[in-house]
């Protein structure tokens, strides 16, 4: 692995040379029931390229005789079918037992109801022999296959797919440019198709088995290991064809199933594409505050700082020799390294004993990192000395005083022997660090003076009146959410914003056509961005972009012209574009020059008319 890969930007795996022999895979494949779309999935596994290094199937309980339907087929690879008793929707249990069964370097994991593609086990081996730390995400395709006979598939037959179903991941891999950007690659983890080497499944403890509906379980372990800084990579050939014609159970159990568990994913994934709500405690934080040691004198006082925190979703790891607090957000860590290390928060803050955290410490860093997914670092201002002076003073081993680390990133840092220090530059040295707002958000004692036995933070008039009146119960939190209502609606943001570079003539136009989102040249919580015209568009210009960037944002070009900066960014946002309109041939051409190969048309100024189509499509994409 590179010393930093930023966000999911796996690109780096395509320079790595290909091994001479590929890592042995191993397939698991968890079965209830069924056992004729189970012999089709083994019969497509005996027509691959490469041959795989074993078949571990899991009987989940069947009724069916899942080991005498595996038996009767004349398999070219070694296979064992194993069982265990049944106990509600228990997949993520037998994908664990086949797992730790399992003697490939390799897994695999495929449903008992996919047909593996010619080239799947070949692919998946292919990506993990360019390096470790790796997970593969195949494609899913649908298709009626009660058509076609076991020899056809030992045959390698052609399966054509349904028109009519389409892969939500799909959108996703566009808008992300193939999941290298952003960071929502975890929500592609669905375990039809997916592998990664044995090592990392083990040591990420593999999938929950509380889980006892269908759906989340994959989920949520693909959150666990994007987290732990593993790089996800979308191989489009790496397929798979969900067998369509059967479906076991009543209707609709997969949607009921999904909805139970919801609040679970909630509970365990805090990222905010499944954790809305900040304000209360979570299994799995959103923060692991992490406080320096020497902090003994004020410990009492940072607890009841952190307690005063606008943002409520944190754990509080403090050195334990210090102190002890009757709660459950308390941990009790010996040593920063080793609280880095077993902190479970999206985000890990540092702390100094000699800073007062204001009460939107936690809020306004959450806030600026959540919109940032490149940004590995974030900071606020000081109330006190010189920033420089007061992390000379009380930062630990070279590290700011405050400061807040994305965890996936310092996984990824951090190798083993590396130094807090060395780990922190590498970090530093990644990527434009965070700064949230131009007030201050933390109080630094004096550093020519002891750490004082009390420091309160110093907070502006403002922000005490509005946490006075958002804390005072349900009233006083309906005239706090009624004003910050009132002043979205004089910005316009009741309706998804659409975020417009370019002229006023073009925002316009733009807002005609596209009139289900309010447009907007600042908003920083855009669902979709256009450049039209008089806007140019370069590298320069898509790197501004990336810090309001996600995998919910779509995107088009209607009538911008590319600059002299156009380069490969520019080639990579065109290419995760809805649509692509430019101003004229000669920035087509300038286009093709830097990298882009995909659809483009010359559509003139937007308010000319000719962005119609561009926008017609973006509107689709975005229609609530």
């Amino acid at each position: 692995m590179p010393a930093f890969f930023p966000e999911n930007d796996w690109s780096f795996l395509l320079e790595r040379p290909m091994p001479a022999d590929l890592p042995s895979v191993s397939v698991v494949i968890p079965v209830y029931n069924r056992t004729g779309l189970l012999q089709r999935t083994l019969a497509g596994l005996a027509a691959q390229t490469v041959a795989p290094h074993e078949v571990v199937v899991v009987d989940d309980g069947s009724d069916e005789d899942v080991a005498a339907a595996v038996g009767e087929m004349d398999l070219p690879f070694p296979h064992r079918v194993l069982r265990q008793d049944r106990d509600g929707y228990g997949a993520g249990r037998a994908r664990n037992r086949a797992a730790a069964a399992a003697t490939g370097e390799v897994v695999l994991f495929v449903d008992a109801d996919c047909l593996p593609s010619p080239h799947l086990v070949k692919r998946h081996a292919e990506w993990h022999g360019r390096g470790e730390g790796v997970v593969v995400v195949g494609a899913r395709r649908y298709a009626d296959t009660s058509a076609i006979t076991l020899d056809d598939l030992r045959d390698g037959v052609e399966i054509a797919t349904t028109d009519d179903r389409e892969d939500w991941r799909d959108t996703l891999l566009r808008r992300t440019l193939s999941l290298r950007h952003g960071n929502e690659a975890y929500r592609t983890f669905l375990s039809g198709n997916v592998s990664l080497r044995r090592t990392d499944f083990a040591e990420s403890g593999g999938f929950d088995e509380t889980f006892t509906a269908w759906g989340g379980e994959d989920t949520e372990l693909g959150w666990r290991l994007f987290d732990a800084g593993l790089a996800f990579v979308p191989d489009d050939i790496a397929a798979i064809f969900h067998q369509e014609q059967e479906d076991e159970g009543p209707a609709g159990w997969r949607r009921l199933g999904r909805a139970a568990n919801e609040s679970r994913l909630t509970d365990l994934i805090p990222h905010r594409f499944y954790r809305k709500d900040t304000s209360t405690t979570h299994t799995v934080p959103k923060v692991s505050v992490i406080v320096a040691p020497g902090a003994q004198r004020r410990s009492p006082e940072m607890w009841s700082q952190l307690l005063a925190q606008r943002l409520a979703d944190w754990e509080a790891l403090f050195p334990l020799d210090e102190v002890h607090f009757a709660d459950d957000r308390f941990r009790g860590i010996s040593g920063v390294e080793a609280a880095l290390d077993h902190a479970r928060g999206e985000y890990l803050l540092i702390l100094s004993g000699a800073a007062a955290p204001g009460p939107l410490l936690l809020d306004r860093l959450v806030a600026g990192m959540d919109d940032s997914p490149r940004m590995p670092v974030g900071r606020v201002r000081y109330e006190g000395p010189a920033e420089g002076a007061a992390d000379a003073a009380w930062g630990l081993e070279g590290v700011p005083a405050v400061v807040m680390i994305r965890r996936r990133d310092w996984k990824k840092a951090h190798r083993a022997g590396m130094s807090l220090a060395a780990a922190f530059d590498a970090l530093d040295a990644a990527g434009p660090t965070l700064v949230v707002g131009d007030a201050p958000h933390a109080t630094l004692s004096d550093p020519d003076d002891p750490v004082p036995v009390t420091l309160l933070p110093r907070v502006s008039v403002e922000v005490r009146t509005a946490e006075a009146v958002r804390r005072r119960g349900a009233i006083g939190r309906a005239v706090y959410s009624s004003a910050r209502l009132l002043r979205r609606r004089r910005r316009g943001e009741t309706r998804p914003v659409l975020r417009h570079y370019g002229d006023e003539r073009s925002a316009r136009a733009v807002a005609g056509r596209v009139r289900t989102m309010a447009v907007s040249d600042s908003a920083r919580r855009p669902g979709a961005v256009v450049f039209g015209g008089g806007a140019t568009l370069d590298d320069p210009a898509v790197e501004g972009l990336r810090s309001i960037d996600s995998g919910r944002l779509e995107r088009a070009v209607a009538g911008a012209g590319l600059g002299d900066g156009a380069g490969p960014l520019t080639a990579e946002f065109l290419a995760t574009c809805i649509a692509v309109g430019l101003a004229t041939d000669e920035d087509i051409a300038r286009a093709r020059q830097v990298g882009f190969d995909g659809a483009a048309t010359v559509v003139g100024h937007p308010a000319d008319g000719g962005a119609d189509a561009v926008l017609d499509a973006l509107a689709g994409a975005v229609a609530p």
